[in-house]
């Protein structure tokens, strides 16, 4: 009896503790829910993105009245996407101002490409080259850089409004996120805070509109002027002039207008010069200043939690980053080792004449080739009087490193004396005779000149032997002399 007691007893107790278990679970509060809910509310206002005016409804941006759009400063801000975010921190009212100016940025790298498309904490933020922020590296690859490019970004800022934070105080709404947040780690409800409201926050925000070009330039193309030509070349757009003819020839042949972007203003307005006139009422933030999210948060165990949560999303990204910079450089190497254009000149002994030598071929980093023609080189020892003693053939093999340098030598055939024409090929590599180098020095994106000097014994069917790889070779008019400019870009 006291058994059958006991057991009831304790099976009453465990009835009501799991009762209590239940009514406890239903009581709390779900704080992801609840935290969910009020990032809806504040997601529903309207924001300037990067792009323009945003409102979730339509209601709601027509409720919106021309002098309270949102210019203001404390958004969030994700460095990952380039979007603004809810608001965070309160704002001050936005000041008009008026001004613009031309920013000029080259890029001949993809680590200093992809620092452009993901600022570090500190750096400013620059509206426009986001267009190909989140494509994959090969589209990136083969819009800026294929063809050994590198990047120049101009862009024209027009400022209309500046808003800057002096103080941190975050707004009610957020403040209500703060508050639903758990004392003690949570990954999942910390890292809700930056997937919705981004890693930093947009403080100091100059307001207005930007036109941006970015464009590739052939990475030898060195003329000292080619900052201007981007700026001509950008204000020509601004204008709609199509006539390039002010642009020099050769800027005009090595480079390519990669991407042409306006935001800010009408987007009804096909005319850029017209539509820089609405910046001011529908403007996008031009350039602004971040602080990480957690300097949102008091000082505490909330802003510790934060914090760790901020650091470890920031490493992920950046070896994120790293590993599209190591992408890139790979596809970049490999362009660098695709076959070039290789192109061989003799200049006659008589006149002085350069003319092509042989037929054209390709070589690649890290190979060699032959050329398909040879120089003769005749030994006689009783010079003029007896016949040649013997005749060799000089047939050039060029040799290309790995770093794109090169150099030539001449492979040896033993040759005919009544038929110079008919040689007999070898294996053997000849780059001295009688004192004489045969073979040339190391270049690189040139042409290397090889002189082939006579003496009382030998001579040789031709003056100079002339290799050219990585540029484009030009013979002048009267023939005589041969340079090697950087190649027109394709």
């Amino acid at each position: 009896m006291k058994i059958s007691f006991l057991l009831a007893f304790i099976l009453l107790v465990i009835g009501s503790l799991l009762l209590l278990g239940v009514l406890v679970d239903g009581a709390l509060p779900n704080i992801m829910s609840q935290m969910k809910e009020q990032i809806t509310v504040m997601e529903s206002k309207c924001l300037i993105t990067m792009k323009g005016l945003n409102c979730p409804t339509t209601s709601s941006r027509r409720n919106l009245m021309d002098d309270h759009l949102p210019i203001i400063a404390g958004v969030g801000y994700s460095r990952e996407d380039h979007t603004i975010r809810p608001q965070i921190l309160q704002s001050p009212s936005s000041v008009p101002t008026s001004g613009e100016e031309s920013v000029v940025k080259t890029m001949k790298s993809a680590q200093e490409y992809f620092s452009m498309l993901f600022p570090r904490d500190g750096q400013t933020v620059f509206n426009g080259l986001y267009s190909h922020g989140s494509a994959a590296t090969d589209l990136i690859f083969s819009r800026f850089f294929e063809g050994n490019l590198f990047i120049a970004d101009i862009q024209k800022q027009y400022f209309t409004h500046t808003v800057s934070l002096s103080t941190i105080q975050v707004t009610d709404e957020f403040q209500m996120i703060i508050d639903l947040l758990p004392y003690e780690m949570d990954t999942d409800l910390y890292m809700q805070v930056i997937t919705s409201f981004g890693d930093s926050i947009a403080t100091n925000i100059v307001y207005g509109g930007v036109i941006d070009l970015t464009t590739s330039v052939k990475s030898c193309y060195n003329d000292p002027s080619m900052l201007s030509y981007l700026d001509l070349e950008l204000q020509l757009s601004i204008d709609d002039q199509t006539d390039t003819s002010s642009l020099p020839n050769g800027y005009i042949r090595y480079h390519k207008v990669a991407q042409l972007d306006i935001v800010g203003g009408n987007p009804q307005i096909s005319s850029k010069r017209e539509r820089v006139s609405t910046f001011a009422s529908n403007p996008v933030p031009v350039k602004f200043e971040t602080i990480p999210i957690w300097r949102a948060f008091p000082d505490g165990p909330k802003q510790a939690n934060m914090k760790i949560i901020y650091n470890n999303y920031i490493q992920s990204k950046a070896d994120q980053v790293n590993q599209m910079i190591n992408d890139l450089n790979a596809k970049m190497a490999a362009d660098a080792s695709k076959l070039q254009p290789v192109t061989v000149f003799k200049q006659d002994r008589k006149d002085s004449i350069i003319e092509n030598f042989g037929s054209r071929t390709s070589i690649a980093n890290g190979n060699s080739v032959e050329i398909d023609a040879f120089v003769r080189m005749v030994f006689q020892v009783n010079f003029p009087y007896d016949d040649p003693t013997f005749i060799i053939g000089l047939r050039p093999k060029i040799y290309k490193n790995l770093d794109g340098s090169f150099y030539f030598n001449f492979l040896r055939g033993d040759c005919d004396q009544y038929n110079w024409d008919v040689c007999k090929w070898t294996s053997y590599v000849l780059e001295t005779f009688g004192g004489v180098s045969l073979k040339s020095r190391t270049g690189k994106d040139e042409c290397i000149q090889l002189a082939f000097g006579q003496s009382v014994q030998t001579r040789y069917t031709t003056s100079y032997l002339y290799v050219c790889t990585g540029c484009t070779p030009y013979i002048s008019q009267d023939g005589k002399s041969l340079s090697c400019g950087c190649p027109y870009i394709e």
